[in-house]
């Protein structure tokens, strides 16, 4: 019998050493790819993944690489590549390493033959303000991982005010200006030493604006919940050719029968129905401008999608959530827990019934956990031997959305 337990266990062992070659798919041989990127700005790179390996990065040469997650998530080992300097005619290179943490073994999974270019020189968006100090504007963001500063040819019509700039957006980079006599006068647009584009900034009798297309902003509206994440900074964000200290101060009036505004709720804006209708952004009750809102409908993978998270730890999916095999547990009603934490959620102001959605699921390996047709993760045979694992699973609403994820479950 002690030697039927032993082969057994050599066997076991020898099965979770392996699972890294075998789920990870890009371990079973290192893989050489060549890729160009552009400097000062970020290039994801991912792998093939094994929840029981670990992965790290090395850089040499001109670039830098880092995780951009902790440890594997859906299947997947990303990091992130950047460069400060060009390449020559020699490449960088990055490699990936695996490391099993049963056989204590590494080995090279990917490399990267990896050649930076420089920016391309982009004319940017003209920049109106009105006389005046700490007035915002704005060079679109073209993913430059720093930013922007400005060489003003005529600093006697303004002047970038560097300590002053305290806004930031994902897809402008905002700064702050002095602005003394009308005018018009260019830039040389920098990031770091490297010059990126050049900008036309234009002085003048200009009121503060919404820097949107049409100056519309889209929202959405679900009747079965929150369809989207719009803060105050959202709409603020868009606003140029005003006093930055302001910012804090700045408050909104809305039409109630459209949308719902609560200057000290987490989320102020919320729909009330589709249609037509508009935002005025006020500082001390005085209108500065009023911004054009178009309410279209939002799904319902976008209700689930942006009400996952929460105020506590009790509120997200993935929060203690475990198979107490030790304790003789055998499922995880993972269909229940989506319903009563995401979308059907009294706090959340979700109200999604059952009848509005299906939940199918697919295990990466059966003899851990399987999921079946009602949602209910199964535990396998070898969940007793394993710490966690990634369950993929699909939600197709009546709407004729649907949302993938990944749902980690832990064994203990």
């Amino acid at each position: 019998m002690k030697i039927l337990k032993s082969a057994i266990t050599i066997i076991l062992t020898i099965i979770i050493a392996s699972s890294c070659a075998a789920i990870a798919g890009a371990s079973v041989k290192a893989i050489t790819e060549s890729i160009l990127i552009t400097q000062y700005k970020e290039k994801r790179i991912s792998i093939n993944a094994a929840q029981d390996c670990e992965y790290s990065a090395k850089a040499l040469g001109r670039v830098t690489v880092t995780t951009e997650n902790s440890g594997v998530r859906g299947g997947k080992a990303t990091f992130l590549i950047t460069a400060n300097k060009t390449t020559g005619t020699l490449p960088s290179m990055v490699t990936i390493t695996e490391n099993n943490d049963v056989t204590v073994a590494t080995k090279t999974v990917r490399t990267y033959k990896v050649m930076v270019k420089a920016p391309t020189q982009t004319k940017f968006k003209t920049i109106r303000l009105s006389k005046g100090s700490n007035l915002v504007g704005a060079l679109k963001n073209l993913g430059y991982t720093e930013k922007y500063t400005l060489k003003i040819k005529n600093s006697k019509i303004v002047k970038q005010v560097k300590s002053r700039t305290r806004l930031y957006s994902e897809t402008h980079q905002m700064m702050t200006f002095d602005t003394y006599k009308n005018g018009s006068t260019t830039a040389g647009v920098y990031v770091k030493d490297t010059k990126v584009g050049t900008v036309t900034i234009e002085v003048g009798n200009y009121k503060p604006y919404i820097d949107l297309t049409n100056n519309t902003l889209i929202m959405k509206y679900n009747p079965h919940g929150r369809a989207e994440d719009l803060y105050d900074e959202t709409i603020t964000d868009q606003l140029r050719n005003y006093d930055a200290s302001r910012h804090d101060k700045l408050t909104f009036r809305t039409d109630s029968n459209y949308i719902r505004y609560s200057q000290r709720a987490l989320y102020p804006f919320t729909t009330k129905r589709t249609g037509k209708t508009s935002i005025t952004i006020l500082d001390k009750n005085k209108p500065i401008t009023t911004i054009n809102v178009n309410i279209v409908k939002g799904t319902m993978a976008e209700v689930y999608k942006n009400n996952l998270g929460g105020e506590t730890d009790a509120d997200f999916l993935n929060y203690d959530d475990f198979i107490h095999v030790s304790y003789g547990e055998e499922t995880f009603d993972l269909a229940d827990k989506i319903h009563t934490v995401v979308l059907n959620n009294s706090r959340k102001r979700t109200s999604c019934s059952k009848d509005n959605y299906t939940i199918t699921g697919k295990s990466p390996d059966a003899s851990v956990a399987t999921i079946d047709n009602n949602g209910i993760i199964h535990a396998g045979f070898k969940a007793y031997t394993t710490s966690s694992i990634n369950i993929r699973y699909t939600i197709k609403f009546t709407d004729g959305s649907s949302y993938t994820g990944t749902f980690y479950l832990g064994f203990d």
